[in-house]
């Protein structure tokens, strides 16, 4: 049997008792404070302590923002936490409240307290309503004022140490404001947010950071700093949804955002002032989804890109410009443009864009949503496109707009695989499906097994070159766009008329080939796609075979074989140089030219236009003197019309 001694403890009880020891310590200690806490409780919540408490709560808040005020009744809650209720802080006279907050929390700094001053180490705001005013005219002045009645002024000057600044938490907080000055400007609302701010001013400087989450979705981080007069800032959001967009921002976007998030970057070194700076900015969307009935019958998406650059703005000058742009689209940077644009307000309001872009092909096709990309029906292409672009003019003068650029497709190249649609099909006789006014399609081939077929090489110059002409004069020169037809178009179209006559026979050839009638801006933009793609695949005199041989020359009416024998009852071979000049004129409405040959003759207008036809023709060389003499005034006989002594049909209603 072992003898153990009372004064050697086994190794086992030595840690038993010591941990005893500590827990009734911890607890007395507890119970200690608890009740202390308790008593300090019960005494600050008396009515006359409340009353105190009010009184100086109010005066400090008064202290750092003037004007302050509690409206609410003020208490202490077990925890020694000062809540007031109904913090407002007016604005000028006769304005709402700057801020209004319905629930303020305020944690009091133990480490002042033993020092014998009140203070608090951290705020929590509930029910936050902010304001903004006009351009954030009133908030900017709420600034001023607290910066003109810091209560550590006078300790700075007596070389004291300022008192910290308290943390802050914030939820449920709204701002409010306008963008404009003027009475009845749409007011915009954004939150509510739950975040924080953060201020601290060690030395000479200020520093304030303020972090926020939206309930829709999404972070954010703002950053401002303050030293000898120079002011710099950050923002920084990410991931936002589009329901955090405020609505009256939504509504005057042209688009309205139905998934997706947002980020947006702005980081400015320097701001003279709120309405004058320069900032580096970068605005990016991730599987965007986006509705506009302009834009597209559906909604469009997803799209991922981003937008970054240096931003210049001078709002009292009515100034912005954007420098060292860039834009790209998807993912990795193989698509994109360089983006430079500027916009001043006075004394005319004008604008300049000009883009240059470099494009791999393939990239582009990936990155952009079904409802903008190139139809699967046209050619597939690799490599990269290269293209410049540049508009400028007054804003509301479309008419006097300049448009310059040009497109470089040399480094594309089709790519044809084994049963694939494209530029194989296209390259050798296929069948177009022709839409029939009535509903359903109607099957043209395009090639010899049509026997209203016509070969390019087998019809007369003149009429392959009355076609050029009045439909597409620069065919031969560009590749696919003619951007002297787009100005003279525009000066065409006054400032609010729709934009005529600038399509090219490519441009029409992809629309008829691949697109649906549409009238909307995702369809011109396949249409741009695929005329890129028709340009790059196929070499231009079979381009205008195709297109000479499916266009419309009347209701359905396919293609030059068939109009020759509508309009003249002959075959195309034999037209003369102004049923040639005719027939290029009836292509850009078909259907409603129809009544010509109903009524049997051309009027006096029409058969201007048709001699004005004539005489580009004889200018270029297409015809000679003896041929334009025997057609000046040679009459146009439509077949089934009236015959020579027979009265004229009256012209059909519009």
């Amino acid at each position: 049997m072992t003898d153990r001694s009372p004064s050697a403890p086994s190794a086992a009880a030595r840690p038993w008792s010591i941990r005893h020891r500590t827990a009734l310590r911890l607890a007395l200690a507890a119970a200690v404070l608890f009740a202390l806490g308790g008593i300090v409780w019960r005494a600050v919540n008396s009515e006359a302590a409340r009353g105190l408490l009010r009184r100086e709560l109010a005066s400090a808040l008064a202290a750092r923002i003037p004007g302050a005020r509690i409206d609410g009744a003020v208490h202490v809650d077990p925890a020694l936490h000062v809540i007031a209720a109904g913090v407002v802080v007016p604005g000028e006279p006769g304005a709402p409240p700057v801020v209004s907050i319905d629930r303020l929390v305020a944690r009091p700094c133990f480490s002042a307290l033993l020092r014998g001053r009140a203070a608090a180490a951290s705020f929590r705001l509930e029910g936050v309503r902010i304001d903004a005013g006009p351009r954030g005219s009133a908030l900017v002045g709420l600034v001023r004022r607290m910066r003109s009645a810091r209560p550590e002024s006078a300790e700075r000057s007596n070389g004291a140490r300022p008192a910290p600044l308290p943390d802050i938490r914030f939820a449920g907080l709204t701002l409010s404001g306008t963008l404009s000055r003027r009475p009845g400007s749409s007011i915009i609302t954004l939150g509510p947010l739950d975040g924080r701010l953060r201020l601290s001013r060690p030395g000479e400087r200020t520093d304030a950071l303020a972090q926020v989450r939206f309930s829709q979705g999404g972070a954010g981080e703002a950053r401002i700093r303050r030293e000898g007069g120079r002011t710099s800032a950050s923002l920084h959001l990410h991931g936002v949804a589009p329901g955090a967009i405020p609505s009256a921002i939504q509504g005057r976007l042209p688009v309205a955002m139905q998934g997706g998030t947002l980020s947006f970057d702005l980081d400015a070194d320097r701001l003279e002032a709120l309405d004058r700076g320069e900032a580096r900015v970068s605005i990016g969307g991730s599987a965007l989804v986006v509705r506009a009935g302009r834009l597209s019958e559906g909604p469009v998406g997803p799209l991922t890109g981003r937008a970054s650059g240096r931003l210049r703005w001078d709002l009292s000058g009515a100034a912005v410009s954007f420098e060292d742009g860039r834009v790209e689209l998807g993912e990795g940077g193989r698509t994109g443009a360089d983006v430079r644009a500027s916009f001043h307000g006075r004394p005319e309001a004008r604008f300049s864009v000009d883009a240059r872009a470099s494009a791999d092909w393939e990239a582009l096709a990936k990155a952009l949503p079904a409802a903008l990309a190139p139809p699967p029906e046209a050619p597939a292409l690799r490599g990269v496109l290269l293209a410049r672009l540049s508009v400028s003019g007054p804003l509301r003068q479309r008419s006097r707009w300049t448009v310059e650029g040009d497109l470089d497709p040399s480094g594309l190249s089709p790519t044809v695989t084994a049963g694939a649609p494209g530029a194989e099909r296209l390259d050798r006789p296929f069948t177009f499906h022709a839409p029939l006014a009535s509903g359903g399609t109607r099957d043209v081939v395009i090639g010899p097994a049509n026997t209203a077929f016509v070969p390019l090489n087998a019809l007369p110059a003149y009429v392959v070159r009355a076609v050029t002409t009045s439909e597409d004069a620069g065919f031969y020169a560009h590749h696919g766009f003619d951007l002297s037809e787009v100005q003279d178009a525009l000066a065409r179209s006054g400032s609010h008329g729709r934009l005529r006559g600038a399509s090219t026979i490519s441009q029409q050839l992809a629309k008829n080939l691949f697109l649906s009638p549409e009238r909307t801006l995702a369809r011109k933009a396949r249409e741009a796609l695929a005329t890129i793609a028709l340009e790059a695949a196929l070499p231009k005199r079979r381009l205008l075979e195709i297109y000479l041989n499916l266009a419309e020359w009347g209701p359905g009416v396919r293609g030059i074989g068939e109009a020759a024998r509508h309009w003249f009852g002959k075959d195309a071979r034999a037209l003369t140089p102004k049923e040639a000049c005719f027939l290029a004129t009836v292509i850009p409405n078909p259907v409603k030219y129809e009544r010509y040959r109903r009524r049997g003759a051309l009027t006096d207008a029409w058969e201007e236009r048709v001699r004005g036809l004539l005489l580009k023709l004889h200018a270029t060389g297409a015809i000679d003197d003896e041929q334009l003499y025997l057609a000046w005034d040679a009459p146009l006989r439509f077949a089934g019309a009236p015959g020579p002594d027979e009265p004229l049909a009256p012209p059909a209603p519009p």
